[in-house]
């Protein structure tokens, strides 16, 4: 994805997180979110409720991801994920009209189309095509955009990895160097 800040076209990042229905204010978000040992199980990042209220969900970034965020801030000064440079939409989502008119496998169920290569972005490089779907990244299988989103929020940028793309009716192995 196109995860690189300004990009309003990126869809939103995803984070594990936990949803809490406590009643909180909304300017009290930030605050952490305990389990029952007393340990912060989240910090609290998100409320939805009406303007006067302080009933609703609110949701939380986990602690295992705040320290994974944490760890990268201490060892460099900032947090970096993998950038790929691409966009695209979840085959399991595409109607049979749809692959019937890009010419893709109607039997295909799993990956992510992709409808976007950014110029000079490592899939560029790697010669990804609009009109390839995206199967895998290294040992990790791609069903859905979700998917794609956790496996390049675990890499860095310098990470070198395979991509499995069907490209027509060939299933290749392409070598990728993330940025």
């Amino acid at each position: 994805f196109m995860n690189r800040p300004g990009d309003e076209t990126a869809p939103p990042w995803v984070l594990s997180v936990i949803e809490s229905d406590a009643s909180i204010n909304q300017t009290n978000t930030g605050g952490p979110l305990l389990n029952l040992s007393g340990e912060i199980a989240a910090v609290l990042s998100q409320t939805l409720t009406t303007a006067a209220s302080t009933t609703g969900m609110s949701y939380g970034v986990t602690a295992n991801e705040i320290q994974l965020i944490v760890k990268d801030i201490y060892e460099s000064g900032y947090a970096t994920r993998a950038y790929l440079g691409v966009i695209g939409i979840d085959v399991a989502d595409m109607e049979l009209y749809q692959k019937s008119a890009l010419n893709l496998p109607l039997d295909q169920i799993t990956g992510v189309y992709i409808h976007y290569v950014a110029p000079d972005s490592p899939a560029e490089a790697a010669g990804v095509a609009v009109g390839d779907i995206l199967t895998g990244i290294g040992e990790h299988e791609i069903s859905n955009r979700a998917d794609l989103m956790r496996t390049l929020y675990d890499m860095n940028p310098e990470d070198s990895t395979t991509l499995q793309i069907i490209h027509g009716q060939n299933t290749v192995e392409l070598p990728v160097v993330m940025q």
